[in-house]
């Protein structure tokens, strides 16, 4: 039973966070695409803030993979 348990908070925490990764995609894709339109119009694109933001964005996806990759190894540990 217990074994069963872990296996179902596992892929329910496999499915969290490679939706979160999924998110953080999407949200660095929009930055990019909102930051070569701005460098193509020649407008002021360097606002510290929406860097930090890209930043933080960026450590977000990297941690959610990193939490995926972690709970596939428990899963996969699981089953032997």
């Amino acid at each position: 039973m217990k074994k069963e348990l872990t296996k179902f908070i596992c892929l329910k925490n496999i499915l969290t966070w490679a939706v979160i990764s999924l998110l953080a995609c999407f949200a660095l894709w929009k930055f990019i695409e909102n930051l070569v339109a701005d460098i193509k119009t020649g407008s002021n694109f360097f606002i510290p803030g929406i860097l930090v933001l890209f930043a933080v964005i960026a450590a977000v996806l990297i941690f959610a993979v990193t939490r995926v990759k972690k709970y596939m190894r428990l899963l996969h540990d699981l089953k032997e």
